[in-house]
């Protein structure tokens, strides 16, 4: 008999998750392609499906995949090459799924960076980064506008909340908030500007796909540099627990998508891995628990994962 393995106390080393896999999953090999490629390669034939929803509108992975071109056309037109990093602090709108997978496809970086941060964090997250176009939900503009002071940042493009919600819902949230745009370059305007483009950029799995940020904890928040096989590995990995019966997800189920984007979890987890399981998500860009909990009753939410405080 082997000598039985002694547990050190330390979970990186003991790895106790391992149980939870079959030696197929872990030996298993992550998709050699970028984020978007492999969002295209898991959905190529369930164009039809509902990919999300927002407030009552659905769009199919189809509409997804036509609008993911959309933005990346505008992103070249507004002089977005390979290479650059493109800053976005957002709430889980249509927009901002729209925008992770446009910027890596336009082989740019995509800086997330967070709502609640302190305006110091955020300057420093701009200028580290070199960034020059900035997308935040419109109601950060003047947060973000004064974190730009000082830093290479030469256009900020606003994504108001209601901007894909249905004509009433947006009439109604509008006379709510009687918010008025203060600045900044408007989304619909932004999106004017794509232009047809037929250049083709070559993204290795290793580069980088996106910037998510630490929590800042034990000192100033720290970039994390995710690749494009980092992000996809997600889908692999919950691959492994779904077929090992402890997640059970179903294509066409409803996935809320409550944690935000600007945290990795919200990007790789909620976002990434659930629409490559074909799975519909509920974008919920308020992530406090009333509301999400009103969703979850609404539409009948399938799954859920959450952080835990």
């Amino acid at each position: 008999m082997g000598e039985e393995k002694k547990l050190t106390g330390y979970p990186s080393i003991d790895k106790p998750w391992l149980k939870y896999y079959t030696m197929d999953d872990i030996e298993s090999i992550d998709p050699n392609c970028s984020t978007l490629e492999f969002l295209r390669e898991c959905n190529q034939y369930k164009l039809q499906n509902v990919a999300f929803d927002y407030f009552g509108r659905k769009n199919t992975y189809g509409d997804l995949f036509e609008n993911i071109d959309k933005v990346a056309r505008a992103l070249n037109a507004f002089g977005v090459k390979q290479g650059d990093v493109v800053s976005v602090c957002p709430l889980n709108t249509p927009e901002f799924v729209y925008l992770l997978y446009a910027i890596n496809k336009v082989g740019a970086v995509s800086n997330w960076i967070g709502l609640t941060s302190p305006v110091s964090d955020l300057h420093e997250q701009l200028t580290s980064t070199g960034s020059r176009v900035v997308f935040t939900v419109s109601l950060a503009y003047e947060q973000i506008e004064k974190a730009a002071e000082g830093s290479k940042v030469e256009k900020i493009i606003t994504v108001p909340i209601e901007q894909s919600m249905s004509l009433l819902m947006k009439i109604v949230l509008t006379c709510k908030n009687k918010r008025v745009n203060r600045g900044g370059i408007r989304w619909v305007d932004f999106i004017k500007s794509s232009k047809h483009n037929r250049e083709t950029i070559n993204i290795q799995p290793s580069d980088t796909a996106l910037i998510e940020y630490t929590g800042g904890s034990t000192g100033v928040p720290k970039g994390v540099m995710l690749s494009n096989k980092a992000m996809n590995s997600y889908y692999v990995n919950f691959l492994g627990v779904n077929y090992n019966g402890i997640t059970n997800y179903k294509e066409g189920e409803k996935f809320l998508a409550g944690v935000p984007l600007f945290l990795a979890f919200g990007a790789s987890t909620c976002c990434h891995g659930a629409l490559c399981h074909s799975l519909e998500l509920i974008l919920a860009p308020d992530p406090n628990p009333e509301p999400g909990v009103r969703l979850v009753l609404k539409e009948k939410v399938n799954h859920i994962i959450a952080g835990r405080l």
